[in-house]
């Protein structure tokens, strides 16, 4: 025991003379100043980790390189639609429509009008033209296809054309006539 006493003090004798004495103020000083160069030398050590991944110039770049491409691949599109446009309005011009006569007769003096697939069921769109004679009559240019119909009768009755042969289910427990192309 004695032996580890005598080393004790031997020790700290030998640290008084190594280590100057310092104030506190000293001290406090050279451990801030420790600590700021161990924070630095930290910050090198991790400086890849905290770098930006991407920088400022990087993004702008980035962007300029997107709206170049998205304004080309635009220019190059519109400038490839007008010849297609072209090739399109002929194929419009091919497009072949057929005169049609929706009639309708009726003893007394009603409005009629014709709905269906050709006008997307509007009304007050297509009115048929009365004779003077109970006879009512529309002409109406309609490409081929297949479309349903009925006629409305003031406004309030809705029925199928009782000349037409065709008729299909409208899915509410009426019949449509079936107008064919």
């Amino acid at each position: 025991m004695e032996q580890e006493i005598f080393n004790r003090e031997k020790l700290k004798d030998m640290g008084q003379k190594l280590t100057p004495r310092l104030s506190a103020g000293e001290f406090s000083n050279r451990v801030i100043r420790r600590v700021y160069e161990l924070r630095q030398q930290r910050k090198k050590q991790l400086s890849w980790f905290f770098r930006p991944l991407i920088t400022p110039v990087q993004l702008a770049a980035a962007l300029v390189v997107v709206i170049l491409s998205g304004t080309l691949g635009l220019w190059f599109t519109l400038s490839h639609s007008e010849k297609n446009t072209g090739d399109q309005n002929l194929a419009k011009e091919k497009i072949v429509t057929r005169p049609v006569v929706f009639s309708y007769k009726s003893k007394k003096p009603v409005q009629v009008e014709v709905v269906g697939d050709f006008n997307g069921w509007q009304r007050g769109v297509h009115f048929l033209r009365p004779d003077g004679e109970g006879n009512y009559s529309l002409e109406l240019m309609l490409p081929r296809g297949r479309y349903q119909y009925q006629f409305v009768v003031d406004g309030e009755l809705w029925q199928k054309d009782p000349q037409c042969k065709e008729t299909v289910d409208d899915g509410f427990g009426n019949q449509n006539s079936l107008l064919v192309l």
